[in-house]
């Protein structure tokens, strides 16, 4: 990717025109999912820059391999929470189930205890 001006190589950042000083490899990801085994698919691309934009690619670089990897960390995170989320509200489910059946039973006492005894003779 990089351009020629006469027969000077030139920076690719677009709008610069400062002679190429280095190359930097730019490793694209195939995929944004969160599956571990997609994290080495990469293609890789060559690019040649001027000083100031070789160190600016190479920070962007590793900034976009950060987020890649926040981003897997922020799925199995939010993944975590889905699943505590729905056992809760089954164990949710099933205490509000026990308690409506406890004040049936509670009133059901009361009544049988406000009954009447009779006493036979």
């Amino acid at each position: 990717m990089v351009r020629r001006i006469g027969k000077l190589q030139r920076c690719a950042v677009q709008g610069c025109r400062a002679a190429v000083s280095g190359v930097v490899e730019i490793e694209l990801p195939a995929t944004w999912t969160a599956d571990e085994a997609a994290l080495a698919l990469t293609a890789t691309v060559p690019v040649g820059a001027c000083r100031w934009h070789v160190a600016e690619l190479s920070r962007r670089q590793r900034a976009m391999h950060t987020a890649r990897r926040d981003l897997i960390s922020a799925l199995e995170v939010i993944e975590l929470a889905i699943a505590t989320e729905s056992a809760l509200r089954a164990d949710l489910a099933t205490t509000q189930d026990r308690a409506l059946q406890a004040q049936a039973d509670l009133a059901e006492a009361e009544w049988t205890a406000a009954l009447p005894r009779v006493v036979a003779r």
